[in-house]
């Protein structure tokens, strides 16, 4: 008999301006360890959780290893101008850019390049938009990248615009000396790297992912074993989760799966379900819709697609 899954989704809630879990997402992590301790085999369970949520079970030390939805990446249609690119790197105008081309420089010698210190050898080899998104992805991974930054680059905050007042999201340079947790460093080596390249026209900026986005990647990954999966749990925080939940549903009723029971398992404070409005809220937080209740509520009450 084929085995019958159940798929829990984590979905994330907020993070600190670093760029680490922040409360909410540990809280969540907590709460996923839990019910997986409380069921004990995970044979039959498909995990899946956002990279923040990932980073907070990291930081716990626990061996539940979800698939994570992470942090994006470059693509080479991100790169709308190699040859500025190139350029920029090659001038060396400012810190961070001597920085950055010197970390390229050593990409490219440990493919074989031979190095003589001198930028130009961007030119020499010819990076296209590919070559180049291929050596800038080999950075994302480095956990103390960071600290080669400091004090020169300062992270863009981020401004959703159709949002107004409330699409504002903090983003700061990590503090301290130790390595970042591994979605961290993705997350805070491309918003390094954007800082760096400050020109649109010359780098895209990575796409905020919406919850929908999130369910995208979560059914992709999992298309083979759609038919196979019986219950989904949602998890997240208490006043977000009922979303999630209404768009899991609506995302399985798209491919065909409208016999799916999913379970909305927002109690991540055990506390009763109509008692979250009440909850401590984290005013630390990098995303200002989620810094109180008022600030939440009106950023539900909008409706408008999450970009």
């Amino acid at each position: 008999m084929d085995t019958q899954y159940t798929l829990l989704l984590g979905f994330s809630y907020s993070l600190a301006p670093d760029g680490s879990p922040g409360s909410y997402n540990q809280d969540i992590a907590t709460a996923i360890r839990q019910w997986i301790a409380e069921r004990g085999s995970v044979d039959d369970v498909l995990l899946a959780a956002q990279w923040e949520i990932v980073d907070a079970l990291t930081s716990q030390q626990s061996d539940v290893q979800p698939f994570a939805v992470s942090p994006p990446t470059f693509t080479a249609s991100d790169v709308l101008d190699a040859n500025r690119l190139a350029g920029l790197l090659r001038a060396g105008e400012t810190a961070g850019a001597r920085e950055l081309a010197q970390l390229l420089l050593t990409s490219l010698g440990q493919v074989g390049y031979e190095l003589d210190g001198d930028a130009k050898l961007f030119d020499r080899v010819g990076l296209n938009a590919e070559r180049l998104t291929m050596h800038l992805n080999g950075l994302l991974s480095d956990s103390t990248m960071y600290q080669r930054f400091r004090p020169n680059v300062e992270l863009h905050d981020l401004h959703r615009t159709l949002l107004g007042a409330l699409g504002f999201e903090a983003r700061q340079m990590p503090l301290g000396e130790s390595p970042l947790l591994p979605f961290q460093a993705m997350r805070v080596n491309r918003l390094i790297i954007e800082a760096v390249v400050p020109y649109e026209d010359i780098l895209k900026r990575g796409t905020y992912l919406s919850t929908d986005g999130v369910l995208d990647q979560v059914l992709e990954r999992y298309k083979d074993k759609l038919a196979s999966i019986r219950h989904v749990c949602v998890f997240g925080f208490p006043g977000h989760s009922p979303r999630c939940r209404r768009q899991t549903i609506e995302s399985f009723w798209r491919v065909g799966r409208r016999d799916i029971g999913v379970q909305d398992v927002e109690d991540v404070h055990a506390v009763p379900r109509d008692a979250w409005k009440t909850l401590p809220w984290d005013s630390t937080t990098a995303q200002i819709w989620c810094r109180n209740l008022r600030n939440w509520l009106d950023y539900e009450a909008m409706g408008l697609r999450r970009r």
